[in-house]
């Protein structure tokens, strides 16, 4: 039987028509299970600034899974088609079309960060897109799936491989971005004992926060707690009258003010030269952000402004970071690995809906362990501004034993809980071999620090916990050890050369300023040994990963020596400091033509606390004029 065309239309709209009835009937019962299962997103701030969710999760159940077949397979082919842009625009549609399917928002994540980022050769597209990455996770991802434990694990892992890894070759301009992001938000850490980095982090951890998760990201500054603020302390609402009459209000202009015009140590000594001011206005701001009579007041605004945007910007939880902060050590926010530890610790810390039995958290732990492990082999940061491009500063990074201890007992930590959780002995969990590396290479550092006890107690705690024999651990001697582990035909890792360079310069310096030169000659030997060890395969090794000349090795280890000793762990009287200056002046001058700009301020500072004449107890070394003509002539073209 033959119909007619006009026939043929009719019935086939009747039969649409039948089944989009059938299917209205149907979309009641899956929508019940859809709120019963939590796939569809309830109302939340992420929603209200991207209206483009609400509509597109009301698109029937039916036609859904065919918008989003096609998205995938346009977006893919636009992608290998090289227009990215295009590409992502689909992908972002795709995600909010399924906005509580975690996979596909860490697909998208990583498709930016990892695949789209490499085809691209510049550096500022390369942060543009690995950046594009973070945000999809932690603006939208995360708060529309807060309980799922994939979205950190690949959110720290963006901080921890692709930022923080030497694989790709532009992770250096990574690194430099985000400790340029953390610089002007949180300025340096200070050359300070642990306690005091702590105690100035406190005041940004208590500082008036609303933590409610449906007002994150809605305002960068929360009008009603500055208002709680500004009535609680009468001194802090003065300052801010007297601010307002240079037009700086309380919000990221105050930061700008304070980190262009400050002679605090937390900035100043970041710059690649001394401050100057041309203009009357700058003169006359730079002395109210400076007036030591509103120090108390500045530094309640400015702890404020830094835990709102924290909370609502980079959506960090100012006291989450404090209690890291407690439990780890004086961790540098600017570094990668930080943030890295901050991800992975928060996800599993929260997400209580998932075990240690599964991949992700097995993963995620690792993230936390790899994070303490790269912040002891780099944790210590220098930092000197770029003028003509600011997200670019000069970063040199050196190991910091304080977080060493913390590595270990995480350590012990998670792989016994994997241990438990699995069913196995301790000496079997998965997490061992990294253990042993990790401990490894921390018995070279306690060797260089002349922490031999300590040195030999974890020796000793690998072959009882581990069970090791044969070998290296057959040795019992720690320095026969460390030497096994550092033999000329070797060429050790990153992390074990920048630890072993930097603790043998620590304890060369120490020991030539107690008197000590045939160990300060001893250790500075081994110092350039192990550099020697590291680049003797040079032919094997691209640039990326070799590391810097012993000259900017020595300056940024004397430089933090000189000005706060006790922040590496020796007790050195600004009297020996001195003396300590004046011999390596003489027997080291290229550590003390770097290292002298860098402490000009704050030991300058000091010695007039103690009555010394700065100019006398540490003079300008010989050169240092030539020397900062070339440094000049290298920064010039970045000033124009």
């Amino acid at each position: 039987m033959t119909f007619r065309p006009a026939t043929m239309r009719w019935i086939w709209l009747a039969a649409a028509g039948g089944l989009l009835a059938g299917a209205t009937r149907f979309q009641g019962p899956l929508d019940d299970l859809g709120r019963r299962y939590e796939l569809v997103a309830p109302g939340t701030a992420v929603q209200e600034e991207h209206p483009e969710l609400a509509l597109l999760t009301v698109v029937p159940g039916g036609l859904r899974p065919i918008l989003v077949s096609y998205f995938w397979i346009r977006s893919q082919e636009l992608h290998q088609a090289g227009r990215h842009y295009d590409a992502m625009q689909l992908a972002e549609t795709i995600c909010n079309l399924q906005p509580r399917f975690p996979s596909v928002w860490a697909f998208q994540a990583w498709q930016m960060a990892w695949n789209i980022s490499v085809e691209t050769h510049t550096p500022q597209e390369r942060w543009h897109w690995v950046s594009r990455g973070i945000e999809l996770l932690r603006d939208k991802a995360i708060p529309l799936n807060p309980t799922a434990l994939l979205l950190y694990k690949e959110l720290s892992w963006i901080f921890l491989s692709k930022m923080g890894d030497r694989t790709d070759e532009m992770h250096i301009v990574y690194k430099q971005r985000w400790a340029h992001l953390m610089q002007e938000l949180l300025g340096a850490a200070a050359y300070e004992e642990a306690e005091a980095v702590l105690a100035a982090f406190k005041q940004i951890a208590d500082a008036p926060l609303d933590t409610d998760p449906l007002r994150k990201g809605r305002h960068v500054i929360q009008g009603d707690q500055l208002e709680l603020l500004l009535a609680g302390d009468p001194r802090v609402a003065k300052y801010v009258r007297k601010l307002a009459e240079f037009g700086v209000r309380i919000d990221r202009s105050l930061l700008e003010a304070y980190n262009r015009y400050t002679l605090d140590d937390a900035v100043a000594i970041t710059r690649a030269w001394p401050l100057r001011i041309a203009d009357e206005r700058g003169r006359r701001l730079a002395e109210l952000i400076n007036d030591a009579a509103y120090s108390k007041a500045r530094g309640k605004l400015l702890s404020f402004i830094r835990g709102q945007i924290l909370w609502n910007k980079y959506k960090m939880d100012p006291r989450y970071m404090y209690k890291l902060m407690e439990d780890y050590g004086p961790i540098d926010w600017r570094g990668v690995w930080a943030h890295s530890l901050y991800w992975s610790a928060y996800g599993t810390d929260h997400c209580t809906d998932s075990t240690r039995k599964e991949i992700d958290w097995l993963n995620t732990d690792r993230t936390r362990l790899n994070s303490l492990k790269s912040m002891v082999w780099f944790g210590r940061m220098t930092y000197v501004q770029n003028p003509r491009e600011p997200g670019a500063p000069l970063i040199a990074l050196r190991s910091d034993w304080r977080f060493l201890k913390a590595g270990h007992e995480e350590y012990v930590r998670l792989a016994g809980a994997l241990a438990e959780a699995r069913d196995q002995a301790f000496d079997e969990n998965m997490l061992g071999g990294g253990h042993i590396n990790y401990l490894s290479n921390a018995i070279g550092m306690l060797f260089n620090r002349g922490q031999y006890r300590q040195g030999a107690e974890y020796l000793k705690w690998i072959k009882d916990n581990y069970h090791k024999t044969g070998d290296r651990w057959d040795i019992d001697d720690v320095e026969e050890f460390v030497f096994y582990e550092l033999r000329e035909d070797q060429a050790p890792n990153p992390q074990m050369a920048v630890n072993q360079i930097t603790t043998a310069l620590q304890m060369a310096f120490v020991s030539l300023a107690a008197g000590d030169e045939v160990n300060f000659e001893r250790k500075l030997a081994y110092a350039f040994r192990a550099n020697l060890a590291y680049h003797s395969k040079s032919a094997r090794r691209t640039e990326r990963l070799r590391l810097p000349s012993m000259e900017v090795f020595a300056a940024g280890v004397l430089g933090e020596l000189l000005v706060r000793p006790r922040l590496v762990g020796f007790n050195i009287t600004l009297e020996n400091r001195s003396a300590l200056y004046g011999v390596l002046s003489r027997r080291f001058p290229q550590a003390v033509l770097g290292a002298y700009d860098r402490i000009r301020i704050p030991l300058g500072r000091q010695c007039r606390v103690y009555g010394l004449d700065f100019a006398k107890a540490f003079p300008a070394p010989r050169g240092l004029a030539e020397w900062r003509s070339r440094l000049r002539r290298d920064l010039e073209p970045l000033r124009r």
